[in-house]
């Protein structure tokens, strides 16, 4: 069976896009109280004007049983436009092996607006938005790119929804390596399309403290997708590499 009418691929794509730019003692503590946290909070705030220049996605779409229905993949340039803006080009779509760029450019002139957000829920360790996260040392500690990283249990209170998962951080540095996390409150229904589960894996560059921003994320999502002439119960996984990155 051939998809005709997917979840609609924008709505996934700001839920990435969350998880790119979002993505807790025995006590629960405020973020900001724990001094490891407090580390990572100042790095995040160092290193804010860092933006990717290239975004490659992959993307698998499977029915309920695990098949494979729909592969595609894409390639996208970042910029900013003259008003500060984000301002995307798609340079390469494919789907299912064929070439799918018109209707990708298509897809993305109609849903342009969502490409001017700017909303500092997106980045878990944004300095303003601490008061909406609550934070628990775990007391784990595993190995990230060859650091030893100390486990945050958190949850994350945002518009789209309350978010809760792990981050790892350097265990001396702060410096953050992962963030696993979990939307909770599911499902959640937009435009025929019900999430019902939605889960994220962002990875960083650890490599310096002044060059911290994400370089790779992992989103998979349950959906019910349910239109006039189409219904299809199934999830997706997409992978995205974020490279390039310039100070603007």
């Amino acid at each position: 069976m051939s998809i005709s009418q997917p979840p609609p691929r924008y709505l996934l794509l700001s839920l990435c896009m969350l998880a790119v730019f979002s993505q807790a003692a025995l006590a629960q503590t405020r973020a900001t109280q724990d001094t490891l946290w407090a580390k990572a909070v100042a790095l995040a705030a160092a290193n804010e004007n860092w933006m990717p220049m290239q975004w490659h996605e992959v993307e698998t779409i499977f029915d309920k049983k695990g098949k494979v229905e729909e592969t595609s993949e894409y390639l996208l340039h970042l910029g900013l436009t003259p008003d500060n803006n984000l301002d995307v080009q798609i340079i390469k779509a494919v789907k299912n092996g064929k070439d799918n760029l018109k209707e990708a450019r298509k897809e993305l002139e109609a849903n342009r607006d969502m490409y001017a957000r700017d909303d500092p829920e997106d980045n878990l360790f944004d300095p303003s938005i601490q008061h909406t996260v609550t934070v628990t040392r775990s007391g784990e500690v595993k190995r990230i790119n060859g650091r030893a990283c100390a486990g945050f249990t958190y949850v994350q209170t945002t518009q789209e929804g309350t978010w809760a998962g792990t981050a790892w951080l350097d265990a001396e540095t702060g410096i953050p390596a992962q963030v696993e996390a979990t939307m909770k409150g599911l499902p959640i229904k937009e435009d025929g399309l019900e999430v019902t589960a939605l889960t994220s894996i962002t990875q960083y560059n650890v490599s310096a403290p002044d060059a911290w921003y994400p370089v790779k994320v992992v989103v998979e999502v349950g959906f019910n997708a349910k239109y006039a002439v189409f219904s299809f119960k199934g999830s997706s996984k997409t992978t995205i590499t974020l490279s390039g990155y310039e100070r603007i």
